[in-house]
């Protein structure tokens, strides 16, 4: 089978179910921002969606770079094939387009979840109370661990391993000044949310990119800007929180969040 898609016979271990994970997880993302399009997610629990989606990328992108490295490894003569293999000093193939999206979105997804949850705590989006904290631990069984029940992926991700992920991004190892600790998450999600220009521009260099990608990669790009400008005056405290709210829309992409600031009513 993998020779009639990729025209090569792929020398390395596990090709198939280096095959199988990409296209396993590629529906479970789908699943996700189908999640986001249909507006099916609440605010307090699109924090544990993003850090899910994270997981999943990051699994796509490993499982990627072996079937990247198998192909370029297959196109080389024989004696070069057994020299790399013996010392791999070679460099490895630069990523395809749609690795380079997948990278993108990947950094975009991690700084969003930072700000939500920064978001969150100063206020300015609802933090989940008691009783919806219960009822999001509820959602993650059915959402989250219904799908990795579907298919065996490399690490069986908990609710717990949530609630760590999350008080590591709000604390990490400025616990003793909550103000500090608010400042990097901040900073780190501007640092994610920059660190997609490296991708996108990959993409844009290349002709062989579509109009749909080319389309996806405007986009992001306007997500990225628009957060960005959010965060910055989060960084600089111009933010009014007594009058001011905040709220996750899609408003430039069909599955990528965008804060919108707004004034408060009542």
């Amino acid at each position: 089978m993998l020779e009639i898609n990729y025209g090569k016979r792929l020398g390395f271990k596990k090709p198939m179910w280096t095959w199988v994970t990409d296209q396993a997880i590629s529906l479970m993302q789908i699943e996700l921002q189908l999640t986001f399009e249909l507006g099916l997610a609440d605010n307090e629990e699109m924090p544990m969606l993003l850090w899910f989606e994270d997981y999943l990328i990051g699994v796509r992108l490993y499982a990627l770079r072996e079937m990247l490295n198998a192909l370029d490894l297959a196109s080389k003569p024989r004696h070069l094939r057994r020299s790399e293999r013996k010392n791999r000093q070679l460099p490895p193939p630069e990523p395809t387009n749609d690795m380079a999206l997948l990278q993108a979105r990947m950094e975009i997804i991690q700084g969003s979840f930072r700000m939500l949850l920064a978001l969150q705590y100063i206020g300015l989006m609802n933090a989940p109370t008691e009783a919806v904290a219960k009822s999001i631990a509820s959602r993650f069984a059915v959402r989250i661990q219904t799908m990795l029940s579907s298919y065996r992926l490399p690490h069986e991700l908990t609710f717990a391993d949530f609630l760590q992920s999350t008080a590591m991004a709000v604390t990490g190892q400025d616990q003793s000044d909550a103000n500090l600790g608010l400042q990097r998450v901040v900073l780190n999600s501007i640092k994610s949310l920059n660190g997609t220009g490296f991708y996108l521009e990959q993409v844009g260099k290349r002709s062989k990119a579509d109009a749909r990608t080319r389309r996806d990669v405007q986009q992001m790009r306007r997500v990225i800007l628009s957060n960005i400008l959010v965060l910055r005056q989060l960084a600089t405290g111009s933010i009014d929180q007594e009058s001011t709210t905040a709220c996750a829309s899609l408003k430039y992409h069909p599955n990528l969040i965008t804060v919108v600031l707004g004034k408060k009513t009542g």
